[in-house]
Formats: C-alpha cells, structure tokens, sequence
C-alpha cells in the first residue's frame, strides 16, 4: 500500500487499521499518525550483532554518522538518495540525531561542540535536503556526548559530566536552530535531551539531568517559545520511575509539546501492557504524544501500540521506527538501510516492493 498525504492516505491508513481489527467508530476515530524512520547512520554491520553483548553495544555501527560529515565527498548525495527512497516508500518524516561535544581524535561521529558554525551550516543544508525529498516533518535530537553528557560515565552514571558545559551545549543547539530560520525548511520538532528524563534513582544521574534539562530547555523556551519541544523518555522510565512528572516540572510546570516516548518490544517488559497504564497515568492529558522510537519490523508490537491509542482516544501525532529489529540483542542498531516503511511497519503499511 503506497501511503500518500490529504484524504487518500486516510483512506488506505484507516482501511488497513479496519482489515486489522483497530478500527473506531466514525465519531471517534483521530487522525491517522504520520510514519517517520530514524535516520542517522549510512553503515550498519548486521554481521557484527553477536559482538554488542561482548564488546560494545554500538558494534554494529561502522563510523558513518553522516551529519559530522555532509561536507565530505559522496555522502550528502548518497543521504539525498535514501531521503527520495525513503520518501517514496510511505514515511512522511524523519527523525535524526545530532551528536556533539569536546572533539577528541577519532570522534568522527561528533560535531565539535565549539564549532557550532559549522554543524549550523551543514545541518541547514541537511534539512534542505529533507524538505526537496518531500517530506512534511523532521525531528532533530540534541545529543551531548562525552564529559558534556550528563549521563557520561567512567564509574558511576553522572561522575564524569562537566557542568561547566552546559553554557557551550546551549550556544550549540541554538546556533543550530539560527540557522534554520524563523520558518525551517520543513516543520520541525526538537528532543532537546533523547532519553534525558530524570529518573527517581541513581541519585547521582537523576541530579545531573536536572541540572541538565533545566538549564538547556529554560534557555531553548525563552529563545524559541513557539517551537515544538521536548525531552524523550523511555516507556520504562515514564511512570514506573516517575521521571515524567519531573520532565513536566522543569518545564515551568507546563509540560512539553508533546510527550516523547521510546517503546519497543521486548521479551521481559511488556511494552504495550505499559503503554496502556502510561496513557491511563499521564501526567497532564491534555498533551499529545509521539513515539520517537519503535521496533523495526515487529507488525504485532505496531498493532499493540496503535490499538492501545485508538482505544484510548489520545491524539498521537507521529510514530517512528529506530532501525533495531531486536531490542533483546542489547545493540543500538541492528538493521542497516536502506529502510522502507513496508518493512519498518511488518508490511502494514507503505508501497508494495
């Protein structure tokens, strides 16, 4: 099924919820969400999954974060194909993150956090890029690294980050968010922290990421008080952790944008059991949410999820898939591209090959 924009795609979307059982009734059916991919990396080793739970969860990802390097020979026209692949295949948006911090030798995937010029500009021409391919959405993700990180960890979670950094990592995103204008070239939503919502415990890491989401959405909001913002949380972390609750109040007490929630399947949680108490529990009910990340290729896990917002009536305004068919593998990523929506979403949806 090819997905396409207007009331053509609701058409084909709600048919397709309908043969699966997910349909509402007229009156109460919401939109149907945009499908969007996670998309940041160009190499992904599938070969290599075995080593994440032996040497390193990122294993299976040769050093191909194409942000960091949009300047260097063949990448940006290789990432304007997948963008026009990706395009044709269904998904309506992208989501991609932005890795930056203090650039040591061999930190290729970075962009150097006192340089924001630079990561400005190329970005910028990135998001170009998004808009030419068609897409109607983008969504950028902040993620500091090293002793920038408030997560950084030598010992314990926490004991390496370097507070003093959080002025240069605020100079960064909005030197970033400059450049792309008073209109951006596609409509934009921001992860100021990807999965940066205090936990209750440890309490060293829960006081680094207050420390670290106050000040950095504090200043993003008086800077930008319009854009569409907010801090990832695992579902885990939701409500089991109350870390939520905590996003919410480092928020002036207002909330996000929108709720931003990372849910895969997984074989010792139960995610759409979880999902289910998350849109029963919300903090304030009045907020809308997107899934930032989703299982690739899991068609009963995707099931799960959109019956549990149809039968909870809560406004969910886009769904996207990180590039990880098993989350039980411990990898970061475990599916290389090229992506398409009829694999992401286990043939509910997208152009037929």
């Amino acid at each position: 099924m090819r997905i396409r924009s207007g009331t053509a795609a609701k058409r084909l979307i709600w048919g397709a919820l309908a043969a699966l059982g997910l349909a509402l009734p007229v009156a109460a059916q919401p939109a149907p969400p945009p499908f969007g991919m996670s998309y940041s990396y160009l190499n992904v080793d599938p070969k290599k999954v075995a080593e994440c739970r032996t040497r390193s969860r990122g294993a299976t990802m040769k050093a191909g974060a194409f942000l960091p390097r949009y300047d260097q020979p063949g990448v940006r026209e290789r990432v304007r194909k997948d963008l026009a692949d990706m395009r044709r295949s269904g998904f309506q948006e992208i989501r991609t993150l932005v890795w930056f911090g203090r650039i040591r030798e061999g930190d290729g995937d970075w962009f150097d956090v006192a340089d924001p010029g630079r990561a400005a500009r190329l970005i910028r021409q990135y998001q170009n890029d998004v808009a030419a391919a068609g897409f109607t959405g983008s969504l950028l993700g902040f993620s500091p690294q090293g002793t920038s990180s408030p997560i950084c960890r030598r010992g314990e979670w926490g004991e390496c980050f370097d507070p003093l950094s959080i002025t240069a990592s605020g100079d960064f995103v909005l030197a970033v968010r400059d450049a792309l204008g008073a209109t951006p070239p596609v409509p934009l939503r921001l992860d100021l922290g990807p999965e940066y919502c205090p936990p209750d415990k440890p309490l060293l890491v829960h006081k680094t990421l207050q420390t670290y989401v106050a000040a950095i959405v504090g200043r993003y909001t008086r800077a930008y008080p319009n854009d569409r913002t907010s801090i990832s949380c695992s579902i885990r972390r939701f409500v089991v952790t109350g870390a939520q609750a905590e996003t919410d109040r480092l928020y002036a007490g207002k909330g996000p944008s929108f709720y931003l929630i990372h849910a895969y399947a997984r074989t010792d949680f139960d995610t759409p059991k979880e999902i289910r108490r998350v849109l029963a529990e919300r903090p304030n009910k009045d907020i809308p949410f997107v899934i930032g990340e989703n299982s690739y290729d899991n068609r009963e896990h995707l099931q799960q999820l959109l019956q549990a917002f149809s039968d909870a009536q809560v406004p969910l305004q886009a769904v996207f898939f990180w590039p990880l068919h098993d989350a039980m593998t411990t990898c970061h990523m475990d599916t290389a591209p090229p992506y398409t929506l009829r694999d992401a979403s286990g043939g509910l949806f997208g152009a037929a090959p």
